[in-house]
């Protein structure tokens, strides 16, 4: 896996961008790169960049936050049913106080997992209500995933607010472990 924090700004949309595996809407917004060179922490091998490195882009609105993710990886692998976090996934840790602690209460805490074909996660239990296109391209796959307000709990996504979002890549190339 390879993980990553840093601020990323989250812009509100004009209008929410349609979650069709299409990127083309995104022109324009920050995009945040994620590979072994930028990363917090690379387990286990240090991986070629169009093995597994992605970026990440965000906006909001009244009804969600909305990420679309770009990942190139030469091996696209979702075998482990129930165990995503071994699979090829993007996981999403949403800090609801930005206070950097662990904190599953109201306003706190959520872990979103999202596999490379769309299967989603929360805090490692399947969850209903996001919402996700996955397309597959020559060199990896593309992940647009909206999060409706009900899944964030009170998380406070306002202009000028400030949560805490951390995302990490795994990468899984032989179908058993990540």
């Amino acid at each position: 896996g390879i993980y990553r924090t840093t601020e990323v700004a989250a812009y509100r949309a004009g209008q929410p961008p349609a979650v069709d595996g299409n990127l083309a809407e995104w022109a324009g917004v920050p995009a945040y790169t994620l590979n072994a060179d930028r990363a917090w922490r690379v387990l286990y091998d240090v991986p070629a960049p169009l093995d597994a490195s992605a970026t990440l882009q965000a906006a909001w609105d009244d009804a969600a936050l909305y990420l679309a993710v770009h990942v190139y990886d030469d091996s696209i692998k979702v075998d482990s049913g129930a165990k995503p976090w071994l699979d090829d996934v993007i996981e999403v840790g949403v800090d609801g106080l930005h206070d950097h602690q662990r904190d599953w209460g109201a306003q706190g805490d959520r872990q979103f997992t999202v596999t490379a074909l769309g299967g989603t996660f929360e805090s490692g239990q399947p969850v209903a209500g996001l919402t996700v296109a996955h397309a597959t391209t020559a060199n990896g796959y593309i992940l647009e995933i909206a999060i409706p307000r009900a899944n964030l709990g009170t998380i406070p996504v306002t202009a000028g607010g400030v949560i805490g979002l951390n995302w990490a890549l795994i990468d899984d190339d032989d179908g058993g472990n990540a």
